[in-house]
């Protein structure tokens, strides 16, 4: 379970930015949408099950995200070989003429088997300048190691990874080769970013492997899926993965030999490559189901059941692992209900046993009631004047427990939503007929003048 996510000097985010996922002591949805849990001894702590966040196009939600998913990468993929001689693909904010130059910071707390991680590195296109790592099972935490440039500190249960030191590149993380070398520690550290996940929810066609990669290790999932399918109103009665191969066959002889010509030169595998059909329900006048038809996903199902069908497979993997999912852009070709129904997949303790948490950005003001989302779970994004995003939680502003959110943020309340200038664009055009009634009326006046004279 995530903890806390702490980064600095990323993309648009210039000053250190904090997510918390410790709930506060308010009793709302208490049941629901929190995790018991001791984080330290004597100490029982609530964490919440989702953080949704909210602002003005532009204002850093993404960033805020790729944050995480950059951390992530870095953890996974640092220390192969192929990665040694590559920069680090870090972008610090550039708006500043001090942190332009400056290291980025990020920083995980998160739970694991009973014990509480926190990790954490600063890094440069070039190297890693710090990295440490504490573990803690009761309210003392333990130093494992620290990192300062190439000069390492371990703690005595990393001892037997000193001899991994060397095999640390400068542009390499130590957790990532420790947990290479299969120290136990470095592999339970890597696990916990493995389980976690990003995805994007506008371009979300990649994510369909995850739904596919999990049937094929798992049929029995079918059952699960196509009631997900069902529940969400899509009228689809159950789907089909064939591959590409089998399908073909359906295909007159000349549609299919130009279509494996076209996947040759497009260097497509045809034969370990499916395609996913959706089964519809025929009606007769009578209102009776009397046959099906299938539809190709991607070619005749519509955007959002394309990416309903893509983030299922992400979202039962969460919700199987206890893991954590980040989708930015959840709205996207999305209804409100259906958001609505992904809300209620992880707050719940019927269909999230495993405490699954979701994070997750959204223009969608819906879920901001009291039945959705708790207060300490909303979040919001938005740009100081020198285009700094900063990250607000709603509990900055004390709202009360009756207030109206949705209605409260639109009005402004909290901030996080575009200042959109009506009276620049309204004046402007005020001025702009003022000056034409003006002209109108010299020009009358001249007429009026040369009419006289003559």
């Amino acid at each position: 379970m995530l903890i806390e996510f702490n980064f600095k000097n990323f993309l648009s985010f210039k000053d250190e930015t904090r997510l918390s996922m410790v709930a506060s002591h308010a009793k709302e949805l208490e049941e629901s949408h929190t995790i018991k849990h001791d984080i330290k001894k004597g100490i029982a702590n609530r964490i919440l099950t989702c953080a949704a966040l909210l602002g003005a196009n532009a204002s850093g939600k993404t960033n805020m995200l790729l944050a995480f998913a950059f951390m992530r990468s870095l953890v996974l993929n640092s220390a192969k070989e192929s990665q040694s001689d590559e920069l680090i693909p870090v972008t610090p904010f550039l708006l500043n003429a001090e942190t332009r130059h400056n290291p980025s910071c990020f920083e995980v707390t998160f739970l694991k088997n009973q014990a509480q991680y926190r990790y954490g590195f600063e890094v440069d296109g070039k190297k890693i300048h710090r990295e440490w790592l504490f573990k803690s099972t009761s309210s003392r935490e333990a130093k494992l190691f620290i990192r300062e440039f190439q000069a390492f500190q371990l703690g005595p249960q990393m001892k037997n990874a000193r001899d991994l030191i060397d095999k640390t590149r400068d542009n390499a993380l130590f957790i990532s080769v420790a947990s290479q070398w299969n120290n136990l520690v470095g592999k339970e550290v890597l696990k916990w970013f493995q389980q976690s996940l990003f995805i994007s929810g506008i371009d979300d066609e990649d994510y369909r492997y995850v739904i596919l990669d999990m049937l094929q290790k798992n049929p029995s999932l079918k059952d699960i899926i196509v009631k997900y399918l069902q529940v969400a109103d899509l009228n689809i009665e159950s789907f089909n993965v064939r591959s590409i191969q089998e399908s073909l066959k359906d295909l007159p002889k000349k549609a299919r030999e130009k279509f494996e010509e076209f996947a040759k030169k497009s260097d497509i595998d045809i034969e370990a490559s499916s395609v996913v059909e959706f089964s519809h329900p025929i009606f007769n006048d009578k209102g009776e189901k009397v046959d099906f038809i299938e539809f190709n996903l991607t070619t005749q199902e519509s955007d959002g059941t394309q990416k309903y069908f893509a983030i299922l497979g992400p979202i039962l993997n969460a919700i199987r692992n206890g893991s954590v999912l980040v989708i930015d852009e959840l709205d996207s070709r999305f209804h409100s209900l259906l958001i609505s129904f992904i809300l209620k997949l992880f707050n719940s303790k019927k269909t999230n046993p495993n405490n699954a948490q979701l994070i997750f950005s959204t223009q969608n003001t819906k879920p901001l009631n009291k039945k959705e989302l708790r207060r300490d779970q909303i979040w919001f994004v938005e740009k100081d004047r020198y285009a700094s995003s900063r990250l607000i939680p709603l509990l900055a502003y004390k709202p009360r427990q009756d207030r109206i959110i949705e209605k409260d943020y639109l009005s402004g309340r909290y901030g996080g939503i575009p200042n959109i200038k009506y009276r620049d664009i309204f004046s402007n055009r005020k001025q702009e007929e003022s000056e034409y009634q003006e002209l109108m009326e010299l020009e009358k006046k001249l007429l009026e003048e040369t009419s006289s004279d003559k």
